[in-house]
């Protein structure tokens, strides 16, 4: 939380800092929203800026530092556009399983466990069970502070769970290993940067980024440039993806993905359902568009 909240939390200082609360107009952080919503910003990030406006101002209340919120009354401006959560393509898992280059273990990990990144930091060889069928997920390492550190517990009480150890993974992870999976080479826990790195490794390795033609004045650089826009997070969804698509029910799904409610995952299941169809709406309409086409020959 304290990760998500400092840009908000930051923004809203930016703006408005230098006013007391108590002549804060709701007019002004309207503005502030809607002037997220010509910057680009998404749905979620404005919701949650929305958010922290209407925390900040309801602790002012409660100090008795105004008598009421400038924030309580204020709506999202409307039209805002939706980050759509991203999924890999077959031919792309296809390719993170035959990969055993650098931070190959990161990707086959993240891809066949649906773990947050968190959760994979804290993982010990220990913690897998071959005989029983299963990664004990119970708990993670927190980078809040800038540096990690070890929280014997997870994101939520429901993140405390058993996933299983898919017939990929098991065969592809080494065997008779102890301590932590993924560790520096004193055997530490990896630094944010390090894991970014690794990623960023790994995802040139399977062919994980886009790349365009540099524009303007490019410095003297040749070639084409990398943009990244996979993460680790595409790999949470992408195992929701196959759960979905492997016929889970919606229960199980939310257990092994450590979700705190069902609503979460059946949001996941009901975007995934509404995309396959439209999807084969458009294959019949293609399909009847040549029939069409043969009829008139």
């Amino acid at each position: 939380s304290r990760v998500a909240y400092r840009a908000p939390v930051n923004r809203l200082v930016d703006t408005l800092g230098k006013f007391p609360a108590k002549e804060v107009k709701p007019i002004q952080l309207y503005r502030m929203l809607e002037d997220m919503k010509q910057k680009g910003f998404a749905l979620g990030a404005v919701k949650l800026q929305k958010t922290v406006l209407r925390q900040v101002f309801r602790y002012a209340v409660i100090q008795g530092d105004i008598d009421v919120s400038p924030a309580a009354e204020i709506e999202l401006p409307s039209g805002l556009p939706r980050m759509e959560r991203g999924a890999l393509t077959a031919e792309q898992i296809a390719a993170v399983m035959e990969y055993r280059g650098p931070g190959w273990m990161l990707g086959m990990m993240a891809l066949f466990t649906g773990c947050r990144r968190g959760e994979l930091m804290a993982l010990r060889w220990e913690d897998i069970d071959r005989k029983a069928g299963y990664i004990a997920i119970s708990k993670k390492i927190s980078y809040a502070t800038g540096h990690p550190v070890l929280e014997e517990h997870t994101k939520t009480a429901a993140g405390m769970r058993k996933v299983p150890l898919l017939a990929p993974l098991a065969d592809a992870l080494p065997k008779g290993r102890i301590g932590l999976i993924f560790h520096r080479e004193n055997g530490s826990y990896l630094e944010d940067f390090e894991i970014n790195a690794m990623w960023r490794e790994f995802c040139d390795g399977v062919g994980l980024y886009n790349t365009e033609e540099p524009k303007g004045d490019s410095g003297g650089f040749q070639g084409e440039l990398r943009r990244y826009p996979y993460t680790l997070h595409w790999m949470r969804h992408t195992f929701a993806t196959i759960c979905y698509d492997a016929g889970v029910d919606v229960k199980a799904a939310a257990s092994i993905l450590g979700h705190a409610s069902e609503q979460t995952t059946m949001g996941i299941y009901t975007h995934l359902t509404k995309s396959r169809e439209q999807v084969s709406a458009e294959k019949l309409d293609a399909y009847l568009s040549k029939q069409k086409e043969r009829a008139a020959e």
